[in-house]
């Protein structure tokens, strides 16, 4: 019909009956093998899919639907043929099917970028870990410096406190000792008078 032959671009009805073959691809005559496994068995109805060419050489993605008339089983004199030009949908999933796989390879690559990053700021933490223990060790070390220093701070005062007690004790004592000393020589003196 003209609708077969605007398909396949063939130039009119008799360049179609005259070059059946001009559309055939390797793939379409491999898929051709069910038709003639129906036939042989005699089945009225075959659906497969198959790609076909125009003149041009130009793919052509197809369901043939083929059904032989009731009453022609035995001769197929009569059969029907619908053919659907699925070519745009088989476009379409291969479209959809480098998407799926470009999307695919950017989840991958995002994956790889996150796995990355996790592994830098595990040793990161880790390299934090260390740095605060040794910050708690540093804070320890001050702190029982600040304790002794405390502690010397005790005893300095302690020793200026002694210190003035005893300057305080010894002030008296040196005055007592010198009079002592000045009433020594009188009293001895006074015994001798």
């Amino acid at each position: 019909n003209n609708a077969a032959i605007r398909l396949f671009v063939y130039a009119d009805k008799k360049d179609f009956m005259d070059n059946p073959t001009k559309t055939l691809t390797f793939q379409s005559l491999v898929d051709y093998r069910q038709l003639v496994k129906l036939y042989l068995n005699k089945q009225p109805l075959a659906k497969f899919e198959t790609t076909r060419q125009t003149i041009s050489g130009e793919v052509i993605h197809a369901i043939f639907e083929w059904l032989v008339v009731p009453g022609y089983e035995n001769t197929y004199e009569k059969v029907l043929l619908a053919i659907t030009d699925i070519t745009a949908l088989k476009n379409y999933e291969a479209e959809i099917t480098r998407h799926r796989n470009h999307q695919e390879d950017i989840v991958l690559e995002r994956t790889r970028e996150i796995i990355k990053l996790n592994e830098d700021l595990t040793a990161t933490n880790a390299e934090l870990k260390q740095k605060t223990e040794e910050l708690t060790q540093t804070i320890l070390k001050l702190s029982e410096a600040q304790n002794q220093l405390v502690h010397s701070e005790k005893l300095a005062s302690l020793g200026k406190l002694t210190t003035g007690i005893a300057h305080e004790i010894n002030n008296p004592l040196n005055y007592i000792s010198g009079s002592q000393q000045a009433l020594g020589a009188l009293l001895e003196d006074m015994w001798e008078l």
